[in-house]
């Protein structure tokens, strides 16, 4: 998070208030995002934060996308976040990972 804490510093140099915001993308991946408080409304205008795009992974983008979102909403952001939390990643995998799951499951009762 040493980045976004300089661009704060940078950002009250310049005599603006820089604000955490959310942005959900067109394919539906949520980011923590920095921007300036007057600019509040257009999240796509902000610099992305976190939590890591997980591209490299080799998961499909429906698994690849539950498991960021879950990653997002337990505030997994940066890798700051993760100081002492490996509990809350491995619940965010299982969170994943369940939804999958049950359509694999539910698949076995429909027709």
């Amino acid at each position: 998070m040493a980045d976004s804490k300089a661009g704060e510093q940078n950002g009250r140099a310049r005599g603006e208030n820089l604000v955490h915001a959310e942005l959900i993308d067109e394919d539906g991946f949520m980011w923590r995002v920095l921007i300036p408080a007057k600019d509040r409304e257009h999240p796509e205008r902000g610099i992305v934060l976190g939590p890591p795009g997980l591209e490299d992974m080799g998961f499909p983008d429906d698994l690849r996308r539950l498991l960021h979102n879950q990653l997002y909403t337990r505030g997994l952001i940066t890798a700051s976040d993760l100081k002492g939390r490996n509990q809350e990643v491995f619940a965010a995998i299982q969170a994943a990972v369940k939804v999958n799951f049950q359509k694999v499951t539910g698949a076995y009762f429909v027709g």
